[in-house]
């Protein structure tokens, strides 16, 4: 019986991967063993598995170069991916890559410079990402690195003949996973996790064997971005949506009393509260057209920067149920200083989701992966694409730069939002003709970005699995 390693690096994938009973169904036909990373917060609920054979722990000093080498890549090849050079300018704090070609970049660029020289730090990434440099920098960094020893122990143990890792495509981990499987002859795959990991990250400088990604989309992506191979990399979809094929023609309960628009908040930052005053205002100023309705305001739950979200300054806007201790705490460790990472730990139940969707009349969402789960459950969506004023992560910005969301203006379903001043106004014609018309369901061909058989994903895996099996 052949034997699967599944390595498990984040809290993510064991809701993904091991919740969802993909783990399990493997295990079912193959000798499928779990090694989880000994930094995430649920590993306990792996370590009562009868297949989990250990962890590997990470050490920070090789975790911080591969860091390091992340970024330097995100540079060195901003020009595969407009979302490199735009994750770039936002971690970095630079605001126009091409300060060199007008005078505004240019003072830009020495502000930048006198920023870092402040915080005592020297902008290195880019000049080590120089294709004069890039080369040099890259045979000493790889003197400089060294294997994970844990998980090296353990692939020497277990001697496994594939190896799956959840991945979104820049994990540390993932570098010491392809070259175990080289030097030791393991086949490794990837399985990419999210619709935009294979835009949006980096690049890779080892490849695995194997990706397994959402759709036809993705497909173009490694090949263009990353140099795969057509043959390396199956559609396989995501597991995280099968509730929503399961559930679309028998919706669950739904979780909130009344009629209600709900709004999904992005994890970039927008002016969210901006957009959710806008809409309370139309409703309490057009209560003859909107009756009781009411608008439930789903925050991301790993939302970056501070929301200013308060429930008592609104009439017709209520936070979610399942989000509301969450948000109390993201907010309370936010005043006590603490990091994001300490919020990042919450899981929320997808089991959850298609009931908070399917119940809603429509859906208003800045440009996120939930605005596909809501056409998963054949929900309208009011796609908010404008600038809010406010943030470099506005959603004009996000719509403009990341790869990801090329070709969703096709989708049917979507209404596009390009001017906050027409928020209510869209809102305001959306509800009113649906109204008129009824609630019918949306039906959008979403196949270009997401690959579905009318099987589980479960299933899918297993062929996977067969087809590396046999694969040279």
């Amino acid at each position: 019986m052949k034997k699967i390693f599944f390595v498990i690096s984040s809290d993510l994938y064991i809701r993904n991967y091991i919740r969802t009973g993909v783990i399990d169904s493997i295990n079912e036909k193959y000798d499928c063993k779990i090694v989880v990373s000994s930094d995430i917060f649920y590993k306990d609920e792996v370590e009562r598995l009868n297949n989990f054979v250990g962890h590997y722990c990470s050490v920070t000093k090789q975790v911080n170069r591969r860091k390091l080498l992340r970024n330097v890549i995100l540079w060195r090849y901003r020009k595969k991916s407009t979302t490199f050079g735009y994750r770039f300018m936002r971690s970095s704090g630079l605001r126009d890559l091409n300060f060199f070609s007008s005078l505004n970049g240019m003072k830009e660029f020495l502000s930048y410079i006198k920023r870092t020289l402040k915080r005592r730090s020297i902008p290195f990434v880019m000049i080590l990402g120089h294709p004069l440099i890039y080369p040099f920098f890259l045979s000493v960094y790889k003197k400089r690195i060294t294997q994970n020893k844990s998980l090296l122990e353990l692939l020497n143990k277990e001697k496994p003949d594939i190896i799956f890792f959840p991945s979104s495509a820049y994990e540390p981990i993932g570098y010491d996973i392809i070259e175990a499987g080289d030097q030791n002859k393991i086949k490794t795959v990837f399985l990419i996790d999210n619709w935009d990991n294979l835009s949006s990250k980096t690049v890779f400088l080892k490849k695995p064997d194997f990706l397994t990604v959402w759709g036809k989309q993705s497909i173009e992506h490694a090949v263009k971005i990353h140099d795969f191979k057509e043959k390396q990399i199956i559609m396989i979809g995501t597991p995280r949506f099968d509730i929503y094929y399961k559930t679309v023609n028998n919706v669950p309960k739904s979780p909130i009393n009344g009629k209600y628009v709900l709004f999904t908040g992005a994890a970039l930052e927008m002016d969210e509260t901006g957009a959710l005053k806008e809409l309370d205002e139309e409703l309490e100023q057009n209560k003859d057209i909107y009756g009781d309705l009411k608008i439930i305001y789903r925050p991301h739950p790993w939302r970056q920067g501070k929301n200013d979200f308060n429930e008592s300054d609104f009439k017709h806007v209520e936070l979610d149920i399942q989000m509301k201790d969450h948000y109390a705490r993201q907010k309370l460790q936010r005043t006590m200083g603490k990091k994001r990472k300490e919020s990042i730990n919450f899981q929320p139940n997808i089991d959850y989701y298609p009931a908070i969707l399917g119940n809603a009349l429509f859906i208003v969402s800045p440009l996120t992966t939930m605005a596909l789960e809501a056409l998963l459950m054949e929900k309208k969506v009011l796609l908010i694409v404008y600038d809010d004023g406010k943030n470099f992560t506005t959603p004009k910005n996000v719509f403009k730069y990341y790869e990801h969301f090329r070709g969703i203006e096709k989708l049917n379903g979507f209404t596009f939002c390009k001017n906050k001043s027409r928020l209510k106004q869209q809102f305001r014609e959306l509800y009113v003709r649906m109204s008129r018309d009824g609630f019918k369901p949306v039906r959008s061909d979403l196949s270009y970005f997401l690959f579905n058989d009318n099987r589980e994903y479960k299933q899918r895996l297993i062929d996977v699995i067969e087809y590396v099996i046999k694969s040279k």
